[in-house]
């Protein structure tokens, strides 16, 4: 399976991406934000048996002291549902797979 042409970039604290590795590497991100484009471009790989990437970065180091942004760790989109929870409010719930940590070269 190919990875889809575009990917979905977000940042997280250092915290949030430990918790999730302590956790077993999977999870799921809530946003108050609606994804819609994201959501698009999962049912186009989806339909083309492609994965959707999604990258983690960071901008601070496990004490919470700020540091230069840099990709922490990346994984592929499971599920994502945007829902509007009532007029001009949003929730999207962005399942992925287990995290892998970004090579240092990039």
């Amino acid at each position: 399976m190919n990875a889809h042409p575009y990917c979905i970039c977000i940042v997280v604290s250092c915290r949030s991406i430990q918790h999730l590795l302590e956790g077993g590497g999977r999870g799921a991100y809530k946003d108050d934000h609606p994804w819609l484009v994201a959501n698009e471009f999962l049912a186009r790989a989806k339909e083309r048996d492609e994965r959707l990437v999604i990258l983690f970065a960071t901008d601070d180091d496990a004490d919470g002291k700020p540091v230069p942004l840099h990709f922490s760790h990346w994984s592929t989109i499971e599920k994502l549902q945007v829902v509007e929870l009532h007029r001009a409010k949003w929730e999207t719930v962005c399942d992925f797979g287990t995290l892998k940590e970004v090579n240092p070269i990039w």
